[in-house]
């Protein structure tokens, strides 16, 4: 694959990560779950810093690891 392919293809997961995590409670709440613990958790992480790192980390992990394997195989 040629670099553009590559950086558009992680440019859309970033955009479909951040849309997920920010329209997580509404989906939630359309399919009418209603437990406790659920929303604590996802309240925590419907925090705006939450909802910007949580994803960049995830991300930058993944292209950690991608990398490593890459190097050893």
């Amino acid at each position: 694959m040629n670099t553009g392919i590559i950086l558009g293809l992680g440019l859309l997961s970033i955009v479909a990560v951040f849309y997920v995590m920010l329209n997580w409670p509404v989906y939630l709440e359309k399919t009418k779950t209603k437990r406790e613990i659920m929303f604590k958790i996802i309240k925590k992480f419907h925090d705006p810093n939450y909802v910007i790192i949580t994803p960049v980390v995830l991300l930058y992990g993944y292209g950690a690891y991608v990398f490593v394997r890459d190097l050893i195989g």
